[in-house]
């Protein structure tokens, strides 16, 4: 979205913040396409993008997604926790 609002700087030091930030990225199975193909089907409104996010995190065994987008607030089976909240959740545990 930062390149389309011609902010490619900005978008590659947000990359590059994420790596820093999540060293073990996970990657995307045949497994949780499939299920970002329910929850597309729970959630039409929810993009496809959040949809193997949301996929992703629970095949893995998480709980919860850490994301500005307010799509994930909707989503009864993970957790969404604001990118502005993300500090204080990290303090819980």
């Amino acid at each position: 979205m930062l390149r389309r609002r011609n902010l490619p700087d900005v978008a590659l030091k947000l990359a590059r913040s994420t790596l820093a930030l999540f060293p073990d990225l996970l990657p995307v199975t045949r497994a949780d396409m499939a299920a970002a193909c329910g929850f597309l089907d729970r959630y039409p409104e929810l993009p496809t993008r959040d949809a193997v996010h949301a996929a992703t995190v629970l095949n893995n065994g998480l709980s919860a997604v850490i994301s500005s987008d307010k799509h994930f607030q909707g989503l009864v089976e993970v957790r969404w926790i604001p990118l502005a909240q993300a500090h204080a959740f990290s303090e819980e545990g």
